[in-house]
């Protein structure tokens, strides 16, 4: 059964609008979102610059009951940039927004607290972590160490004595995470086209690979794995040897470019939009594929 609710269409009042992710929560799940409005010639001589909108909806995980919290807030001064990120401290959910001048220079951040009823401001800043991209981290694996060695080349070293057991090259730039399940490495490119594959860990050997277009997010639970196709849509496949076990229905729609997707026990939830670019949220019961 497939069950869809729509987030934002295109002809919105937001300037701005973007799903920031989507996350399990409490035992329903939330969609974390960030938008901004246009703002007017006479709002800006009265000295606000840009309405901001903190977007939160909250499904059961059955998508049969919906609430959306929202919260508002105006600026006062002029940044060159922003993003939205969100953070777990002691099972509490916090958004914060980063904000910066010209020159990418850090200035500071607003916090919010998401709770099952409202989404509260808080009075602290908090102190943001450097962002790392994932083709410059190095990813641990027993005794083996995976790394980038260049945009296209994937290096096995061993971990002692950082000896060089295998090289990989790929077609496109790195973009999702490394993650390993049963000596098999699972990363997805794009940037140039892109792929997504299946690599021994021991010889670095192709276990198998879909050219997907572009592979920017995935999601796995034990030998299963979820993957947007080249038609943009969501595909499962058996994690040991790639083979496709069924294509999930999303009717007319595809996934979003951004591949916001969420395995949560038995459902898949992903972000999916149609030809007029309105953004949707859409549930799907996996269990007896």
């Amino acid at each position: 059964m497939t069950s869809y609710h729509t987030l934002n269409t295109f002809n919105n009042p937001f300037r701005h609008y973007k799903v920031v992710d989507i996350v399990p929560f409490q035992e329903k799940i939330a969609v974390l979102q960030f938008a901004s409005a246009d703002v007017s010639k006479k709002m800006v001589k009265n000295g606000v610059y840009v309405d901001r909108y903190i977007l939160v909806d909250i499904f059961s995980e059955d998508f049969t009951s919906q609430k959306r919290l929202s919260f508002f807030f105006e600026e006062e001064e002029t940044c060159y940039n922003s993003d939205v990120y969100y953070y777990w401290e002691d099972e509490q959910l916090f958004m914060f927004i980063e904000y910066y001048k010209l020159g990418n220079i850090f200035v500071t951040n607003k916090v919010f607290e998401i709770t099952e009823k409202e989404v509260i401001e808080q009075s602290f800043c908090y102190i943001p972590q450097k962002q790392i991209l994932n083709d410059a981290k190095v990813y641990s694996f027993g005794d083996k160490e995976v790394f980038m060695q260049s945009p296209f080349m994937m290096t096995c070293r061993d971990k002692q004595n950082q000896k060089t057991l295998w090289k990989y090259k790929l077609s496109a730039y790195l973009y999702t995470e490394v993650e390993e399940y049963n000596d098999i490495l699972y990363f997805g490119t794009a940037g140039k086209g892109g792929y997504f594959y299946g690599v021994s860990l021991n010889n670095g050997q192709t276990v198998f690979s879909y050219n997907t277009g572009q592979t920017v997010r995935f999601v796995r639970s034990g030998e299963r794995i979820i993957i947007s196709d080249k038609k943009q849509k969501p595909m499962l496949i058996n994690a040991l040897t790639g083979e496709i076990i069924h294509s999930l229905d999303i009717g007319k729609y595809t996934i979003d470019y951004e591949q916001q997707m969420l395995w949560y026990k038995e459902r898949f939830y992903g972000i999916v939009r149609n030809k007029e670019k309105d953004l949707l949220v859409v549930c799907v019961n996996i269990l007896k594929l």
